[in-house]
């Protein structure tokens, strides 16, 4: 089983593998600094949004990029999942849209349909990159 999270160290500019780090009291330590209490500065943790992609990867928040469809329309969109404070709940930011969707947005992840309840807004997720890496250079 994969953890819930994953570890971004700044000054290694890479992933990390959690197991060396420890969290401890909300904060993040690497396990050789956690007993004398130094925090490691340079480690941010990003969290599950509980989705996978179509691959099986686990997508987390405010790192994962994935490229995504709003099925109703065919859209092809790319975006990063962001916590929302006041609605307590996951949204998309749009990276890049179209039509609707239009960059720089933040959209809901399901919506309202009358017959159904509450449906999937935008399917087939798929990882392409993250917010750290930029291998494809679509943070600006």
């Amino acid at each position: 089983m994969t953890n819930e999270f994953i570890v971004w160290d700044e000054e290694e500019e890479r992933f990390i593998d959690e197991t060396k780090c420890i969290f401890k009291d909300g904060t993040l330590f690497r396990n050789e600094k956690a007993f004398a209490n130094e925090i490691s500065d340079d480690l941010t943790m990003f969290w599950s949004v509980g989705k996978t992609d179509i691959n099986n990867k686990k997508i987390y928040t405010d790192c994962s990029i994935v490229e995504f469809k709003e099925p109703y329309h065919g859209s092809e969109l790319k975006g990063s999942f962001v916590w929302c404070n006041e609605t307590l709940r996951y949204k998309i930011s749009i990276i890049q849209g179209t039509g609707r969707f239009q960059e720089g947005t933040v959209q809901e992840i399901m919506k309202e349909s009358r017959w159904s309840g509450l449906v999937p807004k935008f399917v087939d997720y798929n990882i392409i990159d993250t917010i750290q890496e930029n291998k494809l250079g679509l943070i600006k």
